[in-house]
């Protein structure tokens, strides 16, 4: 599995540039890259529903109801980059890092992308959308080449778009309610 170093040093070769020793290089690359990283990490994990990076979580009231239109709000996990499911039939919405819905009590179970910061932990379609997003990031820092930006940007668009149904794959199909509009005509 990738590390950062490597996913950085994909990245730099995309650009045209030359591969670092590590991270903490006192080069430009390496400060491009390192700026970069953390930022289109939790982009590329958010912009989709990876299922590694995925955990569940048990969410706790807070004190402190929603001001109108809901009853209750719980905290997100501090880790939480996107929630992708809530146990509870009622409406919900993400405000300011909180959940709010008219579901009360303790214990609301909800699915979400974490920030998973350890990249070995990444399936390869993930790691290759982490090379072409970081390249895509610092081709300005590093080098104005527009050929250069225009082919990285093109690769970055076609491959997200690509790793998205490759990771839609490795799920269960839902299923739809007897009442959903496409069972009723039946």
């Amino acid at each position: 599995m990738a590390t950062a170093v490597e996913i950085a040093n994909m990245a730099l070769l995309e650009c045209g540039e030359e591969p670092l020793v590590a991270l903490s290089d006192s080069t430009e690359r390496a400060r491009a890259c390192n700026t970069a990283w953390p930022f289109v990490r939790r982009f590329v994990l958010g912009m989709h529903t990876w299922n590694t990076p995925t955990k569940r979580a048990l969410l706790d009231e807070d004190a402190t109801d929603p001001l109108w239109d809901y009853a209750t709000r719980y905290p997100l996990p501090s880790d939480c980059i996107r929630v992708l499911e809530v146990d509870t039939v009622e409406d919900w919405r993400i405000e300011a890092r909180y959940l709010v819905t008219d579901e009360g009590g303790d214990d609301l179970g909800i699915r979400y992308i974490y920030d998973e910061t350890d990249p070995t932990n990444f399936p390869p379609p993930l790691v290759e959308a982490l090379v072409l997003g970081l390249a895509y990031r610092i081709m300005y820092r590093l080098n104005a080449n527009v050929a250069i930006r225009d082919r990285i940007e093109r690769q970055w668009l076609a491959f997200a778009s690509e790793c998205k149904a490759l990771d839609g794959q490795e799920q269960s199909d839902p299923e739809l309610d007897d009442e959903s509009w496409v069972t009723c005509r039946y």
